[in-house]
This record gives C-alpha cells, structure tokens and sequence, in this order.
C-alpha cells in the first residue's frame, strides 16, 4: 500500500495513466472502439473501485455501443449506474442503447432522469421526443423537440426530427421548413434530405422527392452506405420510371456499389434511348461494364463520352485503367496521367470505390 501511495504521487493520477487515456479516448472506428473495450476491461479486471470502476464500465458501455453490441452497453451502463445513480451520462448512453433496441419505454424512463439531473440537457430532449415519436405519441414529441429547439437552436437533429413529426400529421409545408433548416445546419445530415423527399413525395411534387432523393443518395455514397445509398435510388426511379436522370443515379450507384450490375446495365441503357449520347450516362455505363469485367466495352463507352465531354476525367481515368486490364500499359497510363492532371482528386475519388490501376 506505501509503495502504491508513493507512485500515485510522484506519478499520473489514476485516471491520467496510459490505460485510462486509451478508455476514456473517443473513438471514430471499429479498431479504435476495440482498443477502448479493451482497456476498460483491463481497468475493470485489475480491481478499479468507486468512481474508477463506475467511469470503466460507463467507458467500457461506450464502447460497446459504439461496436454495435447494445445488450453489453445496457449491462455495462446498469453496473455503472449501481455505483453512480445520478450519473447522467451513463443514462444518456443507456437509453441510446435501448433506442437501437427499439424498447422506448425504458429509453424514455432513463431520458426523463437524465433531464431531472440536467433540465438544459438538449440531447436528451431531442432523443425522448424521438422515442415518443416512434411510440406514436407525437403531442410529446412536439414539446420535447420544441424544447430540444430552444435548447440548441444551431443542433440539426432536433429539426428534423420534427420535421418527422409533422410529416406524421402530414403537415408537409412545416415538415419541409424544419428539415430544410436541418439541411442547413447540417448539410451531411442524410435523415433531413430523406426526410424532405418523403414530405415532397407525399406532397405530389415528384420532381423535388427525387432531387432530395438524390442528395440523400450521394450522401451515403460518401458515407460508403450502399444499402441507404440504393434504396434511395430504387425510390427515385419508382417515382420516375422514365426519368433519364433518376435511371443514370440508379445506374451510377449499382456500378459503385458493385451489386445487381445487370440492373444497372438496364438502367443505363433506358437512360441512353432517352438522352442518346449523353456523356455522364455513358460514364456511368463505362464503369457498370468495368465491374462486370467487359473491358472493351469500357473503353468504348468511356471513348463515347470522352467525345462529347473531353475534359471529363472520370472517364478518362477509368478509361485509362480498362486499358491497363486490357493489356495496354502505354494507352493506359497516358490517359490516367491526364485525367490526373485534369482532376488531382479523381485517383482517390475511385480508390474510394475499390479501383485502382
């Protein structure tokens, strides 16, 4: 024991050491949501107490939930919450477990005590009116994303989630106006934009779902959220069957998502006997025709569109790697050498989708 109270101090404090740092770290991934549950546990198995041991189990649920494993996050908040009642942290991340689970009574029950420690708590707010949204009681909704609103005026998510709300009442004008304030907010935030196409859709006005569709769509394509990204691009194409440009979305996302090419090869060709020539469609089917392995039909494709729109770099990069899986090195390189001084980005756009040269 004096050994142990003459390191702490001299040295770090408890939570201060290595270990600790690498519990209490924020995460970004998977490899570092790893390490942290790792860490907690460690922390946990040496024989942490008090406060110690309630922050590792509230860190180490963290991490659980962050990995998707909310049964673990909901037992490792429980132990934390046994140690420390009124820890409103360890509430928040408990109820957000339980909203993954799809249980909003509990979730509910642990926001409304997270707001009794914390009433200017906006999150929490915003998080039970959604719970009480997906219950169907949007009366509560309202009040707490009102609240959530006032609480955090610049915070997206509060607005589109009300905007939910009054699509729920199909009061499509106040829902566009509270998600295009979300929009503005937050510009990546793929609920708002989907949102907006559900209220425009229900509205009649298919031309404006579509666009939103579409925005939606690219934003998960960055994301590298294919399912969200296709789903998304189906419901474009099943509002506008005959549309050239929801039929070339379509078709773009199947060939970046490498799945239902034969899809996509349809999708494209609508798409050209509507808009004969067009370079983007031709682009997109360039691409569709390299994943499926048709190298030669690539380059014809990539050929045509390069003729209609020669500074278009996508296609003469990817024209350029056709060429190279073809077997022709020299042809291959000029033309990814030139679309890379056209677009310095366009290398890593479609490193981003798994194609290099």
């Amino acid at each position: 024991m004096a050994a142990a109270a003459a390191l702490g101090a001299c040295g770090p404090g408890p939570q201060q050491t290595p270990l600790w740092m690498a519990c209490k770290m924020d995460t970004s991934n998977t490899d570092a949501s790893k390490s942290k549950a790792t860490s907690c546990a460690q922390i946990i198995s040496q024989g942490a107490i008090g406060d110690d041991l309630e922050t590792a189990y509230r860190m180490h649920g963290d991490a659980e939930q962050a990995l998707g494993d909310d049964n673990a996050a909901v037992a490792d908040y429980s132990q934390a919450l046994k140690l420390r009642p009124l820890d409103g942290d360890a509430l928040d991340g408990r109820a957000y477990a339980y909203l993954d689970q799809s249980k909003y009574d509990p979730a509910i029950a642990d926001l409304t005590a997270a707001i009794r420690i914390n009433p200017s708590d906006g999150t929490a707010f915003d998080y039970r009116g959604a719970a009480s949204r997906d219950k169907g009681d949007l009366a509560a909704a309202f009040q707490d994303e009102d609240r959530a609103i006032e609480l955090k005026p610049a915070w997206a998510g509060p607005w589109a989630e009300r905007g939910y709300a009054y699509l729920d009442e199909h009061r499509y004008d106040m829902a566009l106006a509270d998600f295009g304030q979300a929009e503005q907010l937050d510009a990546t935030l793929t609920f708002a934009f989907d949102g907006s196409a559900e209220a425009n859709s229900d509205k009649g006005d298919v031309k404006d779902a579509v666009q939103a569709y579409e925005q939606a769509g690219n934003l998960y394509i960055g994301k590298k959220d294919y399912v969200s990204a296709l789903a998304d691009a189906d419901k474009e194409v099943a509002l506008e069957p005959a549309d050239p440009e929801a039929l070339n979305s379509r078709c773009w996302t199947m060939a970046i998502a490498n799945q239902r090419l034969g899809e996509a090869l349809t999708d494209c060709q609508k798409s050209l006997a509507i808009r004969p020539g067009a370079a983007d469609v031709l682009d997109s089917l360039g691409f569709v025709q390299f994943r499926q392995g048709h190298f030669a039909d690539a380059i014809q494709s990539y050929s045509a569109a390069l003729a209609k729109a020669p500074k278009q770099a996508s296609s003469l990069y990817m024209r350029g790697v056709a060429k190279l899986r073809a077997g022709d090195q020299d042809g291959g390189q000029s033309d990814i050498d030139a679309a890379k001084a056209a677009d310095a980005s366009v290398a890593d756009q479609f490193t981003g989708y798994g194609v290099t040269p």
